[in-house]
Parts: structure tokens; C-alpha cells; sequence
């Protein structure tokens, strides 16, 4: 992390963040930024779980092609 907070929590939001969290401390920031990031890994790997339990819902010579036309 070469970025100071404000950059690195920009980084993590994927735009800009409001001009007033330019108030908190270089560490907060940084914190804030790492709750970001930390929160996005998990909600990723939550929609992962999610569609493979959705595909048990599909009959299994089905899955193949259904994991195709939805990306995975």
C-alpha cells in the first residue's frame, strides 16, 4: 500500500469518497478502507456460495449449460 488513506479508500470504493471523511486520521482512513475491501471479499464469496446452492435446485444434466448462459 504505496497510497495515503484517502487514495487507498478511493481505491476500494471504486470512486470517490465524500470530501468530509477527508477529516479523519491517515490510520482511520486506512482502516475504513481495509473494512471495504474486507467487506467486498465477503460479500463475494457469499454470492458464490449462493449460486452454487442455486444450481442444486437444477437438474443436474441441466447445470452444465445453466452455469454457461449465467456466466459461471
Amino acid at each position: 500500500m504505496d497510497k495515503d488513506g484517502f487514495g487507498w479508500l478511493t481505491e476500494q470504493l471504486r470512486n470517490t469518497p465524500p470530501a468530509a471523511l477527508g477529516a479523519l486520521s491517515e490510520a482511520d482512513l486506512r482502516r475504513l478502507g481495509d473494512s471495504v475491501r474486507k467487506a467486498r471479499k465477503s460479500q463475494a464469496e457469499q454470492i458464490q456460495v449462493a449460486a452454487e446452492q442455486a444450481l442444486e435446485h437444477v437438474p443436474r444434466f441441466l447445470r452444465g449449460p445453466v452455469k454457461k448462459l449465467v456466466g459461471g
